[in-house]
């Protein structure tokens, strides 16, 4: 989450250091699709496969009855299965600092400045050539998070809603300063917005659309940022627009639960050390807005409050009674404003890092991919959100019930079962690479050990031997594009 005042340790330049940057990352897309399987659904649209390496996409789609990723981890890659729609016509409102919209993971979009909302009347999206960007000393700093929480949006890489209409939305002035009043002005915006959408649509007879606020911002409930202003006309103000966007029926806010956690501890046995964690972690709720106002369900109905787990489906971060639902939020591969520039850089820098500000972008992409396939209205999406998820992770300590620890994790209903038909070959052209080492703030830490060079013939060999059905050093080559000489084609 980032708040009004300060960026979290997670986002200081010393962490960002420490990161983890993500080498000759690969994409597939697979041109196949095939029925959805998951027999809650009464219809039968069509689903993509990827191929990904990023496994907190695949756990978005393991059906409950068949963890299909654990039979490919030998590759590193594993299959995300998601609908063919992925959020198309469902608007996702991103709230945060700024954004590099010019990072290679949003270069199929589009941005527009009239399409965006900014609490700086003056400000405008960055230039791709920066030449109107204020030069100010790390300004790159402050794009960090946008950045990273749109790529888990819409990004090629790792978003969960990639054919989204995105709008964003920037809290902070064209210096990139920011406060609490700056994010409940942009609040107030993004109703006023939504009501002028919804009144266009009806105007021209169209149907009305949905719309998602996502906000890993959060304002701390104990002070404000302005004194000469009351603390009360900030929460009454923030209040009053959240009851507004989570009252109408075609509006879902999706908030963080965030990130602070207290020291752990356990007595030593292995049996309770889990118990222990969460002993510790039942104490520390949430604490700050929008995720608290999830107390009040009744006056905030469509608030949806996202909690994080790890890659063991264990409760990783903030939580309470009211986050019913988490995502991956542990080593998380997200979008890395290239080479430190503020305005995005054209190469592709990614890094790991951890927060459930990457949970619940996931969850509003789920959510809208819900929407944009079966047609739901956002009460019935919501409830199948919720009914579709579940538990991941080992069976927890005798007496300790299985929600509390491993909370319900949110599943897309797109996994595979066993009786589904054989996965489809990938149908895709060799990727070309899109990672690159970060060369300012994230320093590169290899994720694996390299792979030996393949000799070209060698690489013939193992492609024509592997028929399109496995993958080689993480691609999956047509048989008829192996890179073999046609005059000598080798057999190995």
């Amino acid at each position: 989450m980032f708040d009004n005042s300060e960026y979290p340790a997670s986002m200081t330049e010393e962490n960002i250091q420490e990161g983890q940057t993500r080498d000759n990352i690969k994409l597939r897309r697979s041109d196949q699709h095939m029925k959805r399987v998951d027999p809650s659904f009464t219809d039968k649209p069509t689903s993509t496969f990827y191929l990904s390496p990023a496994k907190e996409l695949c756990v978005l789609s393991e059906n409950p009855g068949y963890r299909i990723s654990s039979f490919i981890e030998d590759v590193g890659q594993c299959w995300y299965v998601t609908g063919q729609t992925q959020g198309q016509g469902v608007t996702i409102y991103v709230i945060d600092d700024a954004f590099a919209i010019h990072h290679m993971d949003f270069q199929n979009i589009n941005w527009r400045t009239e399409d965006q909302i900014f609490s700086d009347p003056g400000d405008s999206l960055p230039d791709r050539d920066a030449i109107n960007n204020i030069e100010i000393k790390d300004r790159a700093i402050k794009t960090v998070h946008g950045t990273a929480v749109l790529s888990k949006v819409v990004g090629i890489y790792g978003g969960v809603a990639k054919k989204a209409t995105t709008v964003l939305v920037k809290v902070s002035s064209r210096e990139l300063k920011t406060n609490s009043w700056m994010i409940v002005l942009c609040l107030e915006k993004i109703v006023s917005d939504i009501e002028t959408r919804m009144r266009k649509a009806q105007e021209n007879g169209l149907k009305i659309p949905n719309f998602i606020v996502l906000g890993t911002y959060g304002i701390p409930s104990r002070s404000g940022p302005r004194p000469e202003l009351p603390r009360v006309v900030l929460t009454q103000r923030h209040e009053i627009a959240m009851k507004k966007l989570t009252n109408m029926p075609n509006v879902a806010f999706v908030a963080a639960a965030g990130n602070i956690k207290t020291e752990l501890r356990a007595d030593g046995s292995k049996d309770t050390r889990t118990y222990n964690m969460y002993e510790i972690h039942k104490h520390v709720s949430p604490d700050s807005y929008p995720a608290i106002f999830g107390k009040h369900k009744n006056t905030y109905p469509n608030l949806i409050v996202v909690g994080g787990v790890n890659n063991q489906g264990q409760l990783a971060f903030l939580t309470a009674n009211y986050v019913k639902i988490a995502a991956p939020a542990v080593e998380i591969t997200v979008a890395y404003p290239a080479l430190g520039r503020s305005w995005g850089g054209t190469q592709a820098d990614y890094y790991i890092n951890s927060g459930t500000s990457f949970a619940a972008p996931a969850v509003a992409g789920v959510l809208a991919t819900l929407i944009s396939t079966y047609d739901y209205d956002m009460q019935t999406a919501i409830t199948k959100l919720y009914s579709l998820a579940y538990t991941r992770g080992p069976k927890p300590p005798p007496g300790l019930t299985p929600s509390i620890l491993f909370p319900s994790v949110t599943y897309n209903g797109f996994g595979l079962t066993k009786d589904s038909e054989a996965i489809p070959r990938m149908q895709s052209r060799a990727l070309a690479l899109l990672g690159k080492k970060a060369q300012s703030r994230a320093a590169s830490v290899p994720t694996s050990s390299p792979m030996s060079p393949l000799t070209l013939k060698t690489l013939c060999a193992r492609c024509r031997q592997a028929d399109g059905q496995q993958a080689i050093e993480g691609v999956v080559w047509i048989p008829d594009d192996c890179p073999c000489d046609h005059k000598n084609r080798w057999r190995g």
